[in-house]
């Protein structure tokens, strides 16, 4: 017969109300059945509370297996929370309470409950459960719980257990201690004693070793009981998997592979940005995340990677570990993907790197005659569907960096919704394009005025206290630079400073074609008349 519960076909809706989550799932079977999941959930008071209602028809999977009597109604609801005492203790605690309902009528309906606290290097757990199953003829009640105490003595993680009953007796059902020992990164050993109180009292020894071979894992575990039986188990165990790169030749390892998810990945260099490999680079030693966890695996010579252990059934989000890319330039195309996996299916994915770009400027605004740099102007970069795909503001001097834009072309522009509501001229925009070798932009500055056809720019040499002064110093300082002072004049302009300081002369020099030449003017000035002389943040445009 075949396995239903490999064809089931899930269609799921979900949506949330303040802070209330709703979830619908429909699964229907491709051979026969179908079943409805609905279920909620929210939080009061630090409190979350879990409701789930399954409503089965004829359904079969891994979580309702084949019966006689198959369940047709199953409800749940579960409170989970935490108890501060003060600076005593943290107790988290769960309360669940099921209900379900079988094709013939029977009934059965639980409540349990848990609460766990810790007490130095050791942790307790409490359980109860509480049972009452229904059918045409009877009724029985149980009521059992158990105590739970772990903790660790030194490389030794230790673990004892009590179970008992309430009802229909009193009595301690079962006792046990058991012990795991990390011996090295490739052994482990664990030893055991259970004592049954059942029927009759049976004390049962225990003792393993596992090892882990990297290809499979191998066990060895011996018992001894009371009542002289004595057993051996030797396991071998590992995981097969089928590599797209190398179908022929099955990946096999000692962690689990078949009932989790994998991806086989290739990452490479896309030198021409058309998003193929063709005449790329593979990229070797590129790890990968796993909704954000950096995962063991790394690409190979040929830059691929076959990654296992994922989530499967579940949304997981899937990317380069990109602080494993050999350049902090290099991004990927696309950044990462979102995908559901199953057991035994292997999902692939290329990821193109390419080398982004950056662009910076300074933006002016207009002061009388000329223009001084402007802080905090928005300014953005918009793809060809006119979507911004990157901004920043502009720094205290007017500069601006737009860096890790990838390849394509783009138009550079000041926000409209800034100019329009600072009521000024738009300035044009500028069109770019970022090349697969991580173009570079200098200089892309924008006026915030009307038009001019030709701009230009002067610098601030420094101030004097008269007019004289100022054009003295001019004709000094001229002959010292002959070649850079070649067409250019001095500017003098009458700054008051108040009424304590009074007014002051600034020297300025220009027309220059571009601010680079300020910048370079700047330089060799304060290597002669010192630091307090012409400051480059001083340049000003016209």
């Amino acid at each position: 017969a075949p396995d239903r519960r490999r064809n089931n076909h899930p269609r799921r809706t979900q949506a949330s109300v303040g802070r209330i989550f709703g979830r619908a799932d429909v699964v229907r079977n491709l051979s026969e059945g179908w079943a409805v999941k609905l279920a909620g959930q929210t939080a009061l008071a630090g409190i979350n509370m879990i409701v789930e209602h399954d409503r089965l028809f004829d359904f079969i999977s891994e979580q309702f297996e084949s019966a006689s009597d198959p369940i047709t109604h199953d409800t749940s609801l579960r409170l989970d929370g935490a108890v501060k005492l003060g600076d005593f203790a943290h107790v988290p605690f769960s309360l669940t309470t099921e209900h379900e309902q079988t094709e013939t009528g029977g009934t059965t309906t639980s409540v349990s409950g848990r609460v766990s606290s810790a007490f130095g290097a050791a942790s307790v757990t409490k359980t109860l459960k509480w049972q009452l199953a229904k059918a045409e003829d009877s009724r029985n009640t149980t009521v059992d719980g158990s105590w739970l105490i772990g903790g660790r003595i030194n490389n030794v993680r230790v673990r004892g257990q009590i179970s008992y009953l309430v009802e229909p007796t009193i009595e301690i059902s079962s006792s046990s201690v058991s012990g795991d020992w990390r011996i090295n990164e490739r052994f482990n050993a664990s030893g055991g004693v259970d004592v049954s109180l059942a029927d009759e009292t049976v004390t049962t020894f225990s003792a393993g070793l596992n090892s882990d071979l990297k290809f499979a894992a191998l066990g060895v575990d011996l018992s001894y009981a009371s009542t002289n039986d004595i057993s051996g188990r030797m396991s071998l165990s590992f995981s097969s998997a089928r590599d797209p790169k190398n179908p022929v030749v099955p990946i096999v390892s000692s962690q689990r592979m078949a009932s989790g998810g994998a991806m086989a990945a290739r990452v490479y260099l896309d030198k021409n940005s058309n998003g193929k490999f063709d005449d790329d680079e593979p990229l070797k030693d590129v790890k990968f995340t796993v909704n954000g966890t950096e995962r063991p695996f790394r690409t190979d010579a040929d830059g691929h990677a076959f990654i296992t252990g994922i989530d499967v059934h579940t949304p997981v989000d899937f990317a380069v570990a990109t602080g494993t890319l050999e350049d902090p330039f290099w991004v990927t195309q696309p950044e990462g993907v979102a995908v559901v996996l199953r057991p035994g299916v292997t999902g692939n994915i290329e990821f193109p790197v390419v080398t982004t770009g950056e662009i910076d400027g300074t933006v002016y605004r207009r002061r009388g005659d000329w223009s001084d740099p402007v802080a905090d102007a928005i300014v953005q970069v918009v793809d060809a569907d006119g979507k911004v795909v990157k901004e920043t503001r502009t720094a205290y001097d007017g500069f601006y960096l737009l860096d890790f834009i990838r390849p394509g072309a783009y138009t550079l522009r000041i926000s409209p919704d800034q100019i329009k509501r600072l009521k000024l001229a738009e300035p044009d925009a500028q069109a770019i394009e970022i090349g697969g070798d991580g173009t570079i932009l200098n200089g892309m500055d924008f006026f915030l005025e009307l038009a001019r056809s030709k701009r230009f720019f002067r610098v601030l040499l420094t101030s004097f206290l008269s007019r004289e002064a100022a054009l003295k110093a001019w004709d000094e300082l001229k002959p010292q630079l002959p070649k850079e002072f070649r067409k250019l004049r001095p500017m003098i302009q009458l700054q008051d400073m108040g009424k304590d300081k009074g007014v002051v002369h600034n020297l300025f020099v220009g027309p220059l074609a571009k601010r680079a030449e300020g910048e370079r003017l700047c330089i060799n000035i304060r290597v002669l008349k010192g630091q307090i002389w012409c400051n480059p943040l001083t340049i000003q445009a016209r």
